[in-house]
């Protein structure tokens, strides 16, 4: 089915199996895909948030969101999104490598909206003064795992 109009695009036909089976199933996160870096060492947040920003203007899958029309979805790329990195602190805590891993499995485990927001997320989380991860999601319908 081809959808074109003012307001979008209709989906390529493999994003269109992955958007029929995740409406079917709203509450499972099985088409997240994502990556886990360890950044060592003193980062500089501004600069970091500044690259993110860099790479989502530069690319169109990273500014796509769907919405509903007539019953199926279509995409449509927004003409900006000011980037927006999440940030959690576990440094303070004596356990905080596991709290760190126990809210990737969180996050890894949380389904995207399907409509009306940004299909990928970026958090940083803080698990002492020199070591950080930064915890990269989408959603299986602008990404696969190679070009995550």
């Amino acid at each position: 089915m081809s959808v074109e109009s003012n307001q979008g695009h209709g989906l390529a036909s493999v994003q269109q199996v992955i958007w029929l089976d995740q409406i079917l199933n709203p509450d499972l996160p099985c088409y997240n895909t994502g990556s886990r870096w360890e950044i060592a060492g003193e980062l500089d947040v501004a600069r970091f948030e500044a690259a993110i920003q860099h790479a989502v203007t530069a690319n169109d899958a990273l500014r796509l969101v769907l919405d509903e029309a007539a019953g199926v979805a279509v995409q449509r790329v927004l003409p900006r999104v000011d980037v927006r990195v999440h940030h959690v602190d576990f440094s303070g805590h004596p356990d905080a490598e596991a709290r760190a891993h126990a809210h990737v499995r969180q996050l890894a485990g949380t389904p995207f909206p399907l409509y009306g927001a940004l299909l990928w997320d970026d958090h940083l989380v803080r698990l002492g003064p020199a070591r950080t991860w930064w915890v990269h999601r989408t959603h299986h319908l602008i990404a696969d795992g190679a070009s995550v």
